[in-house]
């Protein structure tokens, strides 16, 4: 079973990036790498555990979030038309990427790859880590959240 860009971002982050911390045991999470991500196999049951955690702390900072961009917005999508992933992002990448790709199809624009997006809006995901960063250090749900991510990635590592 593959896991989510989403998930499988978060392990990045966790295990390789060597993230920065709110507390000494509290890894930061950056809500940015969600769109930059590829997928990995781990187990199905680990997998519907994480999802569900991700869900929570996706919905506990859309809850808090003030700004409307930086909602995040998860859907089922596929690469190859038959295999189903859930992406999640945020709205301002949404709607780049529906302007993008009109502005493509009328001949306006070349099409944006992943990388290119991401150079492309750099400052607005920097703003939105930000902003998750701010909640993490003034929710003790969302932290709690982002510690049983971590907690499981790492389980999912280590398998």
């Amino acid at each position: 079973m593959k896991i989510s860009k989403p998930l499988y971002a978060l392990s990045v982050i966790i295990l390789t990036n060597a993230p920065t911390t709110i507390a000494a045991e509290q890894p930061l999470l950056k809500l940015s790498e969600i769109v930059t991500s590829e997928q990995v196999a781990i187990d199905p049951q680990l997998e519907e555990e994480i999802n569900q955690i991700e869900d929570q702390l996706i919905s506990a900072f859309n809850e808090r979030n003030k700004e409307d961009d930086f909602q995040i917005i998860c859907q089922k999508e596929t690469q190859n038309g038959s295999f189903f992933f859930k992406a999640c992002d945020p709205r301002f990448l949404l709607k780049a990427r529906q302007a993008n790709s009109r502005a493509w199809r009328n001949g306006l624009e070349e099409l944006l790859t992943e990388e290119d997006i991401r150079t492309k809006f750099d400052q607005r995901f920097a703003e939105l880590d930000r902003a998750f960063d701010a909640m993490l250090a003034d929710d003790h749900n969302l932290r709690q959240l982002a510690k049983a991510i971590s907690t499981k990635v790492r389980s999912a590592k280590f398998e």
